[in-house]
């Protein structure tokens, strides 16, 4: 593909590097591997020092010359907001080292099982590394494409930011890319646990052999541990084995399972068990997998709930973004968990229903709320939703109604017309105003709502 000539441009003296690592000071190790160690080290240029991360070949580890040289070819040619970017290497007096930029948060296994990392960063997380490995299976540049071959926890780095990049391409193969299922014979290669079964078992390697282990890595992800571990049952197989009794969820790690929207982790566990499919023509393509990823993200920052919405969005949505996704999610929660619906409310909400003879009633406070709602018994009846109408109200609020069929279990259905008034805060949306009534089978309904028209006062609305 290319001469290593094309390459001296990208040349260090191993003096600088000496200097940068304190002469490869144990005090500067930050990892060791089978490839040999990676050193963090400050690399002086025309502008000043670089943090970079420099990782040093063992002599003694025979195949490392061939890796050596595929790495710095690829990350050459390859490059990627998803990909570590190299920045150069050093080839001489024996020494044999590639220098990357560094990344300061290290890799996604060290945060698996942290209480700290939200589902939306989780979710943006693998966003990003999903991105990285669609460009290398599909790059646009270049009638090459890359089959990573070692795709995990530990070879996805973040930086300060918390954006992935997908690194350690020393095992790596190229392919063509104008061909959707090209293979390679290879002797296996790669992490246990995470190796393709069918490569393991044929030496077969395809593009869907970096998906399976991406879909291993979702898992980690979702379920805050590694995939391996002597204390605990090996994760694929206990996934497999929840998936077919319907109850993925009780593995949902503990600390980010209240604050996931059902939606979007319908969506993730959808793609990602796909990933795992034993034929590899069941298993999506790399950027279906980006398109399934980004809308489980959207959908969670649409998640309108005080602790968790929105809390790491940098764009508003539009108003009937949010419309959409409030209603999916409030009618998921009211028949599933209406004891927590409150929580969509503040003690400053309005909540309005008929009583048993037709007449108009409201309360107030979340405690009132929560009795009124619970006391309706929501988990009765089956809503179907026939509509949803959202508008953008004053000082950012968003008016939304909702038209629809209400099945009691008696299996009478009745017509529904419900209007919330959405008002802004801190970290997203609160129901300022909620207004339920039965429609009669012919009458119409009114499509646009202000927030006068729910009584709304602007000072409820003051952030």
């Amino acid at each position: 593909m290319a001469s290593l000539q094309q390459f001296e441009h990208l040349k260090i003296q191993l003096k600088a590097i000496l200097v940068a690592t304190n002469n490869f000071s144990d005090d500067n190790c930050i990892g060791r591997g089978g490839f040999g160690n990676v050193y963090k080290g400050e690399l002086a240029n025309s502008t000043g020092k670089t943090t970079v991360a420099l990782k040093r070949l063992d002599r003694a580890f025979g195949q490392g010359d061939p890796e050596f040289w595929k790495e710095i070819m690829m990350l050459s040619f390859y490059r990627h907001e998803n990909i570590v970017s190299l920045l150069g290497y050093c080839d001489n007096h024996g020494e044999k080292i590639l220098v990357y930029e560094y990344a300061s948060k290290k890799s996604l296994d060290s945060y698996l099982a942290s209480n700290h990392l939200s589902w939306v960063q989780r979710l943006k997380i693998c966003v990003g590394a999903a991105r990285g490995l669609a460009y290398l299976h599909t790059p646009a540049e270049t009638q090459l494409r890359i089959v990573h071959r070692d795709i995990k926890s530990s070879n996805i780095l973040l930086d300060d930011n918390w954006n992935a990049m997908i690194s350690d391409f020393g095992l790596s193969k190229f392919a063509p890319a104008n061909n959707l299922f090209t293979f390679m014979v290879s002797n296996p290669v790669g992490t246990p646990w995470y190796i393709d079964p069918l490569y393991h078992e044929t030496g077969l390697l395809t593009k869907e052999s970096d998906v399976y282990s991406f879909g291993v890595v979702l898992f980690e992800v979702l379920c805050g541990r590694l995939c391996y571990d002597i204390s605990l049952r090996p994760l694929v197989g206990l996934v497999r084995e929840y998936h077919e009794q319907n109850k993925i969820s009780e593995l949902v790690y503990s600390n980010i399972r209240d604050e996931i929207s059902k939606s979007s982790l319908t969506l993730f566990v959808d793609i990602a068990y796909q990933c795992l499919n034993r034929k590899r023509e069941d298993r999506p393509l790399m950027k279906q997998i980006v398109n399934a990823l980004e809308r489980a993200l959207d959908i969670q920052q649409c998640f309108i709930q005080p602790n968790h919405w929105m809390t790491h969005a940098t764009v508003l949505p539009s108003a009937q973004v949010v419309g959409n996704a409030f209603v999916e999610h409030y009618y998921n929660m009211l028949h599933e968990s209406p004891e927590l619906v409150h929580k969509y409310y503040q003690d400053s909400s309005i909540l309005s229903r008929p009583d048993a003879n037709g007449l108009m009633s409201s309360v107030t406070t979340m405690t009132a709320i929560d009795e009124k709602i619970q006391s309706l018994d929501y988990q009765k009846y089956k809503a179907e939703i026939k509509s949803v109408d959202a508008q953008d109200s004053h000082q950012a609020g968003v008016i939304v109604l909702v038209t629809g069929c209400l099945t009691g279990k008696d299996n009478v259905k009745r017509k529904f017309a419900q209007t919330f008034f959405l008002a802004p805060q801190e970290k997203g949306y609160f129901v300022q105003n909620d207004v339920f009534r039965y429609v009669e089978e012919n009458e119409p309904v009114e499509k646009t709502s202000t927030a006068d028209d729910l009584g709304v006062q602007s000072s409820g609305l003051q952030k």
